[in-house]
């Protein structure tokens, strides 16, 4: 492949993913001659964990950003995506939206909110990987630094707790 189609793809793949001049150069170096520039999932799962992590991201977001909904990034692969984070309130934010909590209700009924089966499965030095129980989707977070995640989970668990849920 030229350099200039090389140039070119990239600058396309930069557009949709938002991903970095060098990020996006890397990425399309990587591809096969004529692979399509975005990966289809390997897995319907994997494209279901994607769409419904997407949809949390569109309807928790309740803060401005310098990014849309605070992802600077984003890496698609067919196995995975990976999110690149804004800042530590884009983090907070998401993890809020994401993760699973049991919430008592007056009715005696409890009440699930975040994706269901979804689990903190590996951390990383800038990040964490979120997987659907017994399915090998995975959708990575990485952001300002391991600290920021520590935080922000246990940030998230002391909110769940002293309002009487369960995370």
């Amino acid at each position: 492949m030229s350099a200039t189609q090389t140039s070119s793809r990239a600058r396309t793949y930069a557009l949709y993913t938002g991903a970095p001049c060098q990020a996006a150069c890397d990425a399309v170096t990587a591809l096969q001659p004529h692979a399509p520039i975005i990966p289809e999932p390997a897995h319907q799962a994997q494209l279901l964990l994607e769409s419904e992590v997407f949809y949390r991201v569109l309807n928790s977001q309740r803060h401005f950003f310098e990014y849309p909904f605070g992802i600077r990034y984003v890496q698609p692969t067919p196995h995975s995506t990976r999110l690149h984070l804004e800042s530590n309130v884009s983090l907070e934010s998401l993890l809020s939206g994401l993760l699973p909590v049991r919430s008592p209700m007056c009715t005696g009924r409890d009440q699930i909110y975040g994706l269901n089966g979804v689990r903190i499965c590996a951390r990383t030095d800038r990040g964490i990987e979120l997987r659907r129980l017994g399915q090998s989707t995975s959708i990575q977070l990485t952001g300002p630094s391991r600290r920021a995640f520590q935080k922000a989970e246990a940030a998230l668990a002391q909110q769940i707790r002293s309002n009487g849920g369960e995370p």
